[in-house]
């Protein structure tokens, strides 16, 4: 399994980036298949690492609750930072139809760009 995740990663942060579109255009750009994706602000530092699970639209939905504020990366993150996505921001994404293998894949994508999220590299005071 974990040389299956290692290269969908690899097909992940080598597919083509893209900017996020004016309104209303994301389902022109963006599947509505279920997948893994990654939004990076300035300089391509990783944001967010983030996939579908079981909603309807997929990737496509996932993507404009970001836009929308829809989601708890955009009310928790992007609103304290005053990002906007359409701006600042890019993504990269792949398709992944098992359920089980995205979930592998995000955590494993995190651990890799966004270590700081499972508290990798982050100082822990001992009492």
């Amino acid at each position: 399994m974990s040389e299956k995740i290692k290269l969908l990663f690899s097909l992940l942060i080598n597919s083509k980036l893209h900017t996020f579109p004016k309104h209303g255009t994301l389902k022109n750009l963006v599947t509505s298949r279920h997948g893994i994706y990654v939004i990076y602000g300035k300089n391509k530092k990783p944001l967010y690492v983030g996939r579908t699970i079981y909603n309807i639209g997929g990737l496509q939905n996932r993507l404009y609750s970001h836009l929308t504020n829809g989601s708890t990366f955009s009310n928790n993150y992007l609103n304290n930072k005053v990002i906007n996505l359409r701006k600042n921001a890019k993504f990269q994404l792949i398709v992944v139809n098992s359920l089980r293998v995205r979930a592998y894949l995000e955590a494993y994508a995190i651990g890799v760009l966004c270590p700081t999220y499972i508290g990798y590299g982050k100082r822990i005071k001992n009492k």
